[in-house]
């Protein structure tokens, strides 16, 4: 495994960790899928031009995993499907999200001053 990818892995496995300890679960899951792609960075490694995209880094990933029985099928097939399927959902905050953050914090701040 390229030693950057898997630096860059094993730090966003970590702060997952982390923030899912201190409930911050929008960055825990964020981080959780970035340590997958860069895991499989790590796996292929550089691509033959420019650079992965999130769309199309299964394919290589499988075809080397396969080359160098790092999976078998049925587990490879698994990791795949769940990885193409975390990208379906939408992890990021609304803007309506923001503004209901900032509205409640802004509440709780006035709260706070009358007592």
């Amino acid at each position: 495994m390229d030693e950057v990818y898997k630096y860059k892995f094993l730090e966003r496995l970590e702060a997952a960790k982390i923030e899912r300890e201190k409930a911050f679960y929008h960055s825990s899951v964020s981080n959780l899928y970035f340590a997958v792609f860069n895991y499989m960075q790590g796996i292929i490694g550089e691509p033959p031009q420019g650079r992965w995209k999130h769309g199309s880094i299964t394919k290589p990933f499988a075809k080397v995993c396969y080359e160098k029985g790092i999976y078998n099928t049925t587990t490879l097939r698994e990791f795949i499907n769940r990885y193409e399927n975390s990208t379906d959902i939408e992890f990021t905050p609304t803007i309506k999200d923001i503004y209901l953050q900032i509205w409640r914090k802004q509440k709780l701040k006035k709260y706070l001053i009358s007592f």
